[in-house]
């Protein structure tokens, strides 16, 4: 589930520096719709009408100029 769907800004930063630190650990599947919590994932898929529109890391994602790009620049 979102884990930063519910809480402030602040708290959100907390939370998902928390995840961040436990990334080289275990796998975790995140699924938000805060592009801020998904940021240090290896591997982000975007889904559109039920199937995987997209696919990268945040870094490849931003270059192109799809949904992921577009709401990040609106979630600024």
């Amino acid at each position: 589930d979102d884990p930063v769907s519910q809480v402030d800004t602040d708290t959100a930063s907390e939370i998902i520096k928390g995840l961040a630190g436990l990334k080289n650990k275990r796998t975790m599947v995140i699924v938000s719709h805060r592009i801020s919590a998904l940021t240090a994932c290896d591997t982000i898929y975007v889904l559109k009408d039920g199937t995987i529109d997209d696919q990268g890391s945040h870094d490849s994602l931003m270059k192109k100029n799809g949904f992921y790009r577009n709401t990040h620049a609106l979630q600024l």
